[in-house]
């Protein structure tokens, strides 16, 4: 299945003359228009769409509950299948893999961190506290990002095509690049690119520090060990980088 877009882009305008001038030249191409001047092609194309993400996400829903407390046991498409209430084929349609379908779960719980991260910052500024209540939530506190972001990055190099992995990686690209500036906004001093750079930093502390203090990656929640030092070392970066940054 092609790899989803990152972005949402505007719609293309309608033609001069508005919805009515749209109804003509489908008419003139003997296609079908709506009462509202939108082709009803169109709109089965959508509809057909909005399933197929449905599914897409039913699948990656059944990936979650498969792994359960065991996000680092080694598990089927057909395990997934049964669970999603799909034939295994159904599965291969959207992943071609089982690495792929792993791989997909996790960028769904990074979008969401991002997610977040954008609202939170949309509604009002952002401090340190702030933002260590969301990585705790959607990072450190959930039973299977790390595990799974562990998993993945020897999944990127060596079990998914170089396709697969570069379309990875532009999508993530795509979320840095949107939530990048919020945080040089909020934590202001930061030169452009410096709220990308810093966040990335994050990331490989929390996943360092997670394969050092956890000594049982199934554990739930993590020993109080791993959050207060992912805490204060976060800390400690983030103080260093915004205040050398002020300077």
């Amino acid at each position: 299945m092609a790899n989803r877009p990152l972005l949402i882009y505007p719609p293309v305008p309608l033609p001069a003359g508005g919805q009515g001038a749209a109804a003509g030249a489908l008419a003139a191409r003997g296609e079908p228009a709506a009462a509202d001047g939108t082709d009803q092609r169109g709109t089965r194309r959508a509809l057909q769409a909005d399933a197929k993400e449905q599914r897409r996400s039913r699948i990656l829903d059944a990936a979650a509950e498969v792994l359960g407390n065991s996000p680092n046991r080694d598990i089927g498409v057909a395990e997934v299948a049964a669970a999603a209430g799909l034939a295994k084929g159904t599965v291969y349609l959207y992943f071609p893999s089982k690495e792929e379908l792993l791989l997909a779960l996790h960028e769904r719980q990074t979008e969401s961190f991002f997610a977040a991260l954008a609202e939170a910052s949309q509604q009002h500024r952002l401090d340190f506290d702030g933002l260590f209540g969301l990585i705790d939530r959607f990072l450190l506190s959930s039973q299977l990002y790390l595990p799974l972001a562990s998993r993945c990055l020897g999944v990127l190099d060596f079990s998914v095509l170089p396709s697969v992995r570069q379309a990875y990686r532009s999508r993530i690209a795509g979320h840095l690049a949107l939530v990048g500036p919020l945080v040089e906004r909020d934590f202001q001093g930061l030169e452009p690119g410096g709220g990308v750079s810093l966040l990335l930093a994050s990331y490989g502390l929390i996943m360092g520090l997670w394969q050092l203090l956890s000594p049982d990656a199934t554990s739930n929640p993590y020993p109080l060990e791993f959050r207060r030092d992912t805490e204060a070392a976060l800390r400690a970066l983030w103080r260093g980088r915004v205040s050398m940054a002020a300077v």
